[in-house]
C-alpha cells in the first residue's frame, strides 16, 4: 500500500509521516517503509547512487540551486522514481512517502515550469493507495523559526521569511487546486502535532483496513 502525505515547506510531513509509521506497525502489526527522496545516494541500497558523490544536504542546498528550468523538474521527479522502481510496495506492506512527485510538482510550479506538463510527467508514476495533503498558510510556518534553504525560497538572492512567503504561497497555489481536482483529503495542519496525528489517523484507519483486511486491536 502506497500513502503520500504531501504539503509545502515546513507543515510538518515528516514529522507526520513518522508517527503515522509507528502507528500502523502497532496498530495493524504489519511493515511499515519510509521513502524519502535522499536514500536514492545510499550506494548500498542503490547502486546508481554512486553518481552523486555527495550528501543529500549539498544536493539540495547546492547543486539543485544550479540546476535550470525543467531539466531540474525531471532530475528531482528522477529521485522519487528511482525509490519506487528499484523498491515497490511488497504485498502487506505500507509505503510512507514524504512528498513524492506530488510535492516536487507544487515547488517546481512556484519556480516558473508548467505544472500541466509537471502533472503529465507525474502520471507516469504509480498511483498512491491515498495522498493526503497538509495544507496551511504559510504565514503560520513562520512561527516554527525554519532554517530556510535556498530552493523553498525560489533561490531568491536572499533567503529570509519574505522570499520565502512568497514562494510558498506559490507553492500552496499550485498543490490546493490539484488536491480537489483529485478528490485528495485537504487536513489543516495548523494544529498543534498530537490533533494533526489524529485528523491523520481518522482519515487513514478505513482505508489501510480496507486494503490490507486488518483490523486495529482494540485497547
Amino acid at each position: 500500500m502506497l500513502i503520500n502525505i504531501t504539503g509545502g515547506d515546513g507543515v510538518g510531513k515528516t514529522t507526520q509521516t513518522i508517527l503515522l509509521g509507528a502507528w500502523i506497525e502497532e496498530a495493524f502489526g504489519c511493515p511499515v517503509r519510509f521513502a524519502t527522496k535522499g536514500e536514492v545516494l545510499d550506494p548500498v541500497r542503490y547502486p546508481e547512487g554512486r553518481m552523486f558523490g555527495c550528501s543529500y544536504s549539498e544536493l539540495a542546498e547546492d547543486i539543485v540551486t544550479s540546476m535550470q528550468g525543467f531539466s531540474r523538474s525531471l532530475f528531482l521527479f528522477y529521485l522519487s522514481a528511482a525509490q519506487i522502481c528499484r523498491y515497490p510496495p511488497k504485498s502487506g506492506e505500507v509505503v510512507l512517502l514524504d512528498g513524492y512527485w506530488v510535492k516536487n510538482l507544487g515547488t517546481e510550479a512556484a519556480l516558473g515550469i508548467d505544472a500541466r506538463w509537471l502533472e503529465g510527467v507525474g502520471m507516469a508514476y504509480p498511483e498512491p493507495d491515498v495522498t493526503l495533503l497538509l495544507d496551511m498558510p504559510p504565514e503560520r510556518v513562520l512561527p516554527r523559526q525554519l532554517a530556510y534553504k535556498p530552493y523553498e525560497c525560489g533561490f531568491a538572492e536572499v533567503v529570509n521569511d519574505h522570499t520565502f512567503l512568497e514562494n510558498q504561497r506559490r507553492v500552496r497555489e499550485a498543490l490546493q487546486p490539484m488536491a480537489k481536482r483529485n478528490g485528495w483529503p485537504i487536513i489543516d495542519a495548523d494544529q498543534d502535532i498530537e490533533r494533526l496525528q489524529a485528523d491523520l489517523r481518522r482519515v487513514l484507519f478505513p482505508e489501510i483496513e480496507a486494503r490490507l483486511g486488518l483490523r486495529e486491536p482494540a485497547r
